[in-house]
Parts: structure tokens; C-alpha cells; sequence
């Protein structure tokens, strides 16, 4: 119990120390830079004394207070108290109390209205209204993020704006409704210079994504435009802060958008002018489109099209000096090279062939050694393509496998 009294003790030591260092802030704000009053605080207190004012800028001269009648002294006092609060802060001990109990209410009623929002949110909520609670809770969350006292309140709103994301809306609230507004209101935040998008992370891809569900099939024109916008923004704006996942989300949809912007993807990944990390993000997007089963489904061929383009371009990377390739670019294209095998895309003559020439060379070279996790996915694409090389080892050439 004493040691608790001891914490206790420092603590509020500590509150008083800092407290007093914001006075003293506060008290230094009202000097200028040579120490002296600023002008407008002693403008302020020349204007309390009125026509006295005059007599005190004679340093010869003082004011006779018994000369001032009572009413104007009364007037003078009322007026000095305002200038001398001024040179010690805007506000007293009291007011500043005062402000942190009100911001704290104000706190509590603004958790209370999250809790009925979230209970709402919890019981199929229409698709109007959902999607208005997504539009104002993101823009307040866009707001107090960067504000560090309302913490709290941001950590609330991204939760409940997690679970909108997986809201069962009332079905016959969803016909008619038309949700690309609010798309493009959620692509928008990440085209400018705003954090609010990287702040609110996977969850600005999600609901990106729970907007343009409830837009197919109706609206399936307007969401590609919007989208191959945001694309657009995504590889030429340097102060574009959408992330990868955005567009990966999307192309993993099976919708007659993903293969526009996907196809988009394969001529801006590879561009002259596409900076390095951007390249990665777009074949990390089409590595997406790899996986979408359901598209092929849906528009048979179109998804082989798209990414025999891109293959030219993923063996130019490989052939080159692969010792200054980043290991995540390498992994994302070992994993390119293993679905087009596996889904057997590899229709052109010679296709094939190239492959296993490009994987062999990079096997080869020495520093693939010291890089466990590309050796571990390089591998596994050997073994599709049935290679037997002798990974970091230049000396060696490829041979077919035992079972190949």
C-alpha cells in the first residue's frame, strides 16, 4: 500500500510539473523575441488605462490614481483583469478545467451515439443507410485520426466500419440502390494527398469492395470507370496513397471490370516511366487475377490473354541481373510462372521453353544461396516446370527431373 501511495505521489508530481511547463509556455507565447510585452497585449493594457495611457509613456510622469474618478476606476479594473489574464493565458485554472470536463462529455455522448450505431449496424441495416453511416464515419475518421485526443473515437470508428464491411443488408433494400457514389467518394480519399486511406488499411479495400458488390450488376459501368480512375492514379500520381490490396480485391471479383483493369495493369506495370515499386503492386495485382478461378468460368480466356502479354515483360526481369531484384518482386513472378503451368495457359510455341531457360539462369546465380525465402517459392516453380538445377551454383545447367 505504501509503494501504491509512493506511484500515486510521483504521479500527480509529475501532472503538476508538466501542467506548469504548459503555463510557463503559454506565459513565454505572450513575449516577444527580445523578451519584451508583444504589442498587442500591451496595446491591450494602454487601451484599459484609456487617456492615463498618455501620461505613463512619459517615463518623467506617474499616474495619480486618487485623480481617476470611482466610476472610471471601476471601468479600469474590469479591463485590466481582461489584459492581465491575457498576458497569463487565454484561459484561467478554472476555465481550463471547465473546457477538459466539457470535451470529455462530449466524449462519452459521442461513444454513446457509436454504440447505437454499431447495434444498428449488427441488425440488417438497408442499404441507404448503411452505406451513409460508412460515408460520414469514414470522413469523421479522416478528420480525428490526426488528432491525437480523439484516439479513442478513431479506434471506435474503424471498428464498426470493420464490421460494416460484413453487414447482411435487408435484401429488398438492395434493388434500385445505386452505391458508386459512395465508391468513388472511398477511391477518392486515396487519390489526393490524405493519410486517411493508408490509416484505415485493409479496411478501405473492404469496403471499396462492399460498395461495388451491391453495385453489380446494375451499375457495373459506372464501378469500372470509377475504378480505372483510381488505376490511373494509383501508377501516375506520386501523391496517390491507395494501396496494392485496393485493386488486387477487385480483380479477384468475377465481373467484366477485372479484366479491363487488369489489362490496364499489364501495359502500366511495365511502362519506361512506372517507378519500381509500383511494378511490384501491378504484378502483385495480376498474380490476384492468377488465382481468380471463377473469372475463367465466366469469360473463358480472357484471364490467359491478359497474362501472356504480361510474360514477355516477367522474363525480361528474370534474365536481367536478378542479384538487384527485391525478393518479393521474384516471388510474385515465380508464382505468375507456376499458375500459368499449372492451369495450362502455355498454349504458344516455344512459351514453354523460355520459362525454363529464364528459371534456369536465375537458379543458377550464386546469391540465390543467401536468399532463403526466394530459394524456398523457386523450388516449387522448378518442380512444376520439372527442372532439376543446382540452385546457387553457376556451374551447373538444367536436367530434366526423375519424373520428367
Amino acid at each position: 500500500e505504501e509503494e501504491d501511495e509512493e506511484e500515486d505521489d510521483n504521479e500527480e508530481e509529475e501532472k503538476e510539473e508538466s501542467e506548469s511547463e504548459e503555463e510557463e509556455e503559454e506565459d513565454s507565447g505572450n513575449e516577444d523575441e527580445n523578451g519584451g510585452i508583444q504589442p498587442d497585449i500591451l496595446g491591450k493594457v494602454k487601451s484599459a488605462l484609456g487617456d492615463h495611457a498618455e501620461a505613463s509613456d512619459d517615463e518623467s510622469s506617474d499616474i495619480n490614481m486618487d485623480d481617476i474618478p470611482a466610476e472610471e476606476m471601476k471601468k479600469l479594473d474590469e479591463k485590466l483583469v481582461e489584459a492581465f489574464r491575457a498576458l497569463g493565458g487565454s484561459k484561467t485554472g478554472a476555465e481550463k478545467k471547465a473546457a477538459k470536463l466539457s470535451h470529455l462529455a462530449r466524449q462519452h455522448f459521442k461513444q454513446r451515439v457509436l454504440d447505437l450505431v454499431d447495434i444498428y449496424v449488427n441488425r440488417q441495416p438497408t442499404a441507404q443507410n448503411l452505406f451513409i453511416i460508412i460515408s460520414q464515419l469514414t470522413e469523421r475518421f479522416r478528420v480525428l485520426n490526426s488528432q491525437p485526443k480523439e484516439a479513442q473515437l478513431s479506434v471506435r470508428i474503424l471498428s464498426i466500419l470493420k464490421k460494416a464491411c460484413t453487414a447482411k443488408i435487408l435484401e429488398s433494400s438492395k434493388q434500385g440502390y445505386d452505391s458508386t457514389p459512395v465508391l468513388e467518394y472511398l477511391l477518392g480519399l486515396g487519390t489526393g494527398a490524405s493519410p486517411a486511406a493508408l490509416n484505415l488499411g485493409a479496411v478501405h479495400a473492404k469496403l471499396c469492395v462492399t460498395a461495388l458488390r451491391l453495385a453489380l450488376p446494375d451499375h457495373a459501368d459506372k464501378a469500372e470507370k470509377i475504378y480505372l480512375d483510381a488505376l490511373n492514379q494509383f501508377f501516375v500520381n506520386n501523391q496517390c496513397t491507395l494501396v496494392p490490396e485496393v485493386f488486387q480485391s477487385v480483380v479477384s471479383i468475377p465481373w467484366k471490370g477485372a479484366i479491363s483493369i487488369s489489362e490496364e495493369v499489364a501495359k502500366l506495370s511495365f511502362g519506361e516511366k512506372t517507378r519500381s515499386f509500383r511494378r511490384l503492386h501491378g504484378i502483385s495485382i495480376l498474380n490476384c487475377l492468377m488465382k481468380n478461378q471463377s473469372l475463367e468460368e465466366n469469360f473463358p480466356g480472357e484471364k490467359a490473354r491478359i497474362l501472356r502479354t504480361s510474360l514477355d515483360h516477367l522474363l525480361n526481369i528474370l534474365n536481367a541481373n536478378v542479384t538487384k531484384t527485391i525478393n518479393k518482386l521474384l516471388i510474385e513472378i515465380f508464382s505468375i510462372l507456376r499458375g500459368l503451368k499449372h492451369q495450362n495457359m502455355l498454349t504458344e510455341p516455344g512459351q514453354e521453353t523460355r520459362i525454363k531457360e529464364a528459371l534456369t539462369t536465375v537458379a543458377s546465380a550464386d546469391q540465390m544461396k543467401n536468399r532463403p525465402a526466394v530459394k524456398k517459392e523457386l523450388k516449387k516453380v522448378l518442380s512444376f516446370y520439372q527442372l532439376k538445377v543446382s540452385i546457387g551454383s553457376s556451374k551447373g545447367g538444367a536436367q530434366p527431373n526423375k519424373n520428367g
